[in-house]
């Protein structure tokens, strides 16, 4: 969990104090580019999430390292930015905060005019100083708090954070395979993830890259069912100048390049095509690439973690997927539980995402009532954690500021839910009253008929009956 919000007042006067001995403007994001502090222009954005606005910040977070940036505009890593044509910043030197081996924030000194830059540059290795003794600064605050923390909260669960993503949990389930990835973090096997949409696969590649060797490394993530096939080929492995039409004149590094020497995540690996099936099996084979274009190859040192939700073996048996591959990626497989399996889990989940949303939108809820909690604990949660942070992320959007989570704010898909449930069990005890579901739409009643058990057409005779 990040918890830099928690110490921004702290973080916000010593930003200030900074920046009137620098005089140059001190900012600091935390790993979901909110801005926790700001100084001069940059304080009218405190708390907002400034993601579009913060291109290198995103590469500091995912890579680790600092960047100093003398010509914003004209620089190289600035060359992808969506800000590029607006962006007004002169100079800029940044770098990550660190705790405990892991990315929470990104601090960084910004110069406006060419008086700041020229002042910069003439003070340039105590100014870096500072940069980096304020970094280490707000990452001893953070231990600080989580001292305090720790010794004041007796529910034991474990916690994996990088960026913006949390892994935790309490289920024993979640147990084992937290230890599994303790043990196999530590090795250079490609790893394949499986399990239901929305169980958190791409956590799960992180807490392995973070706990491995490469974790100083870049982490680099691709959808395979994101990217449209044409483009597919030059976006794995890159292209030289001119390699085709529309193509960038300086050419690009593609992902495995960029994750040389670290870790490459390949979700929905399902859907990569045949062709360039046949392409990453030489990659895991003989560790170069050739970018489109080119004859030259590169010599490439990475980890590839795959995922899916779908059964590769059965599609290596329909030939829509290759068993020289499957083999390949699989060596060393693992299940994610789906969140059904694990239901202890919804609380902390729920109470970190209401955290998570209460700083987003800026508002002070109170929690969430037990009833509320119950009804999640029972719904059966067909998307997993993705759909458990949608729901509360839907009761934070309908719900007025110092109030608490309660039934009534949850969405009617998981409401209902638990409305079926009783009409089940009410079924069951032989007391189910038909008359009360007769005006229900054709829909409803095929959702309370699947509760049942029964057909559609069993439970219209049941009305029927009754009426």
């Amino acid at each position: 969990m990040n918890f830099l919000h928690k110490i921004n007042k702290i973080i916000q006067k010593s930003a200030e104090m900074i920046s009137e001995i620098i005089e140059i403007d001190v900012e600091v994001m935390d790993s979901e580019l909110n801005r926790i502090a700001g100084t001069g222009i940059l304080k009218t954005k405190i708390g907002i999430n400034m993601a579009n606005e913060s291109h290198i910040y995103k590469k500091i977070l995912i890579d680790g390292k600092s960047r100093i940036i003398f010509n914003p505009r004209e620089n190289k890593e600035c060359s992808d930015c969506s800000q590029l044509k607006i962006c007004n910043e002169k100079f800029e030197v940044s770098m990550p905060i660190i705790v405990k081996k892991k990315i929470i924030g990104v601090i960084g000194l910004i110069c406006f005019t060419e008086n700041q830059k020229t002042h910069f540059i003439k003070n340039q290795e105590s100014f870096i100083t500072f940069l980096k003794q304020f970094s280490i600064y707000i990452s001893n605050k953070v231990l600080e708090y989580l001292d305090k923390v720790n010794n004041k909260n007796s529910i034991s669960f474990y916690s994996v954070q990088h960026k913006n993503d949390n892994f935790l949990f309490i289920s024993p389930s979640m147990k084992v395979l937290y230890n599994r990835i303790l043990k196999i973090s530590k090795t250079f096997s490609n790893v394949l993830l499986t399990g239901e949409t929305g169980t958190g696969k791409e956590i799960i590649a992180k807490a392995i890259h973070l706990n491995s060797d490469y974790s100083n490394n870049s982490f680099v993530s691709i959808n395979c069912g994101a990217i449209p096939e044409n483009l597919f080929e030059s976006e794995l492995f890159g292209y030289t100048r001119g390699a085709f039409t529309g193509a960038n004149p300086n050419g690009r590094i593609g992902k495995i390049q960029q994750a040389h020497n670290g870790t490459l995540f390949l979700d929905e690996i399902a859907d990569m095509p045949l062709n360039l099936q046949v392409k990453l099996l030489r990659v895991l084979q003989e560790k170069k690439i050739t970018p489109v274009g080119s004859n030259s190859e590169i010599d490439i040192n990475i980890r590839i973690i795959a995922a899916t939700n779908k059964n590769l073996e059965q599609m290596v048996s329909e030939g829509k997927f290759r068993e020289d591959l499957f083999y390949r990626l699989n060596v060393v497989p693992l299940e994610v539980p789906s969140l059904r399996t694990r239901k202890e889990d919804v609380e902390i989940l729920s109470k970190y995402f209401i955290k998570k949303y209460c700083i987003l939108f800026k508002k002070n809820i109170c929690g969430i009532s037990k009833d509320a909690l119950e009804i999640l604990s029972e719904y059966n949660w067909p998307g997993n954690v993705r759909e458990l942070e949608n729901a509360i992320e839907f009761a934070l959007n309908v719900i007025g500021e110092d109030e608490t989570i309660r039934i009534e704010n949850l969405p009617e898909k998981i409401t209902k839910y638990k409305n079926s449930l009783s009409i089940s069990n009410s079924y069951n005890n032989k007391v189910f009253n038909f008359n009360e579901y007769y005006n229900l739409s054709t829909k409803e009643k095929k959702e309370v008929a699947k509760k049942l058990g029964i057909s559609l057409a069993t439970f219209y005779r049941m009305i029927k009956k009754e009426k």
